[in-house]
């Protein structure tokens, strides 16, 4: 029998990607079994220029754009998105995934209560929460540290943003900021640091928060209840890379479709970090 093809025109305009591939395949039985492992503190293994990457990004917001997080008042979040749904038009290539407007009357309770899972009426084809759909990179070749790195993984980058937190804002109440994103096995995201100091961590609900420095790479386990803190207010800033690669799909460009590749439903994504499957450079 053919290995199943996923073509974005197939997808019907009221369904995700993804809910269309669930819909068509054993991927709710094959992600099942591989789902509540909980390893806080994996790191991918690769040098990241991170003093050169900041000067990139720097000229990139120049170049590209720099935009505030649209979900929320204020600019404090900010940043330029590094893969972009081209059904979505060239007016939201640079902050197509900078939060979408129709959740800025949200109070902060409401906001992070509404995430990927739960607000299941915004599920569709081409829409801010269509994951897959953020399916083509940015054209970042006059930034070549970045552009490098970016090559280097050996997975399809999806959903994934260059996002800058200033220490202007507010310092982190016990009870704000909480969420979850989509299983690891769906899209596995690596935090990559390129500026930032102990005025921030990222914090687990369950565990001790994890202090990150520029070049570190890690593995954020979306599917426990996770946030960014901010510690205390100062000048300082954070920027990282926030990567999201497909584990178990591979993407044809120019088929605009998506197959399962010979990891699906065997091996646990966080396994695929190890065995030097994520980065060309591991």
């Amino acid at each position: 029998m053919a290995a199943p093809i996923f073509p974005y025109a197939e997808v019907p305009a009221a369904m995700t990607v993804l809910d269309h591939i669930r819909a068509h395949s054993d991927w709710d039985e094959a992600a099942a079994r591989f789902a509540g492992r909980f390893e806080p503190d994996l790191r991918l293994d690769i040098k990241v220029p991170a003093e050169a990457i900041r000067r990139e990004v720097a000229r990139a917001y120049r170049d590209l754009g720099w935009h505030r997080w649209r979900s929320t008042p204020g600019g404090s979040y900010s940043g330029l998105a590094i893969t972009h749904n081209p059904e979505r038009g060239a007016a939201e290539r640079g902050n197509g995934l900078l939060g979408h407007e129709r959740y800025r009357d949200c109070d902060t309770q409401d906001y992070f209560a509404v995430d990927r899972q739960m607000d299941t009426q915004y599920r569709v084809r081409g829409d801010y929460l269509d994951t897959l759909g953020f399916r083509r990179l940015n054209d970042f070749s006059a930034y070549p540290a970045l552009a490098h790195l970016l090559r280097g993984f050996g997975r399809p980058i999806s959903r994934s943003r260059i996002a800058s937190l200033f220490g202007v804002s507010e310092t982190s109440r016990p009870d704000v900021g909480w969420h979850l994103d989509e299983a690891p096995t769906t899209l596995l995201r690596l935090n990559i640091c390129i500026e930032a100091d102990s005025d921030y961590a990222l914090e687990y609900r369950e565990g001790p928060a994890i202090q990150l420095a520029p070049g570190d790479a890690l593995v954020i386990n979306t599917d426990v209840e996770h946030r960014v803190t901010v510690r205390h207010p100062s000048i300082s800033t954070r920027t990282h890379l926030v990567i999201g690669v497909l584990p178990w799909l591979d993407y044809d460009a120019d088929r605009d479709a998506w197959s399962f590749n010979d990891c699906y439903g065997r091996i646990h994504p966080y396994d695929m970090v190890r065995e030097g499957l994520i980065h060309a450079a591991v």
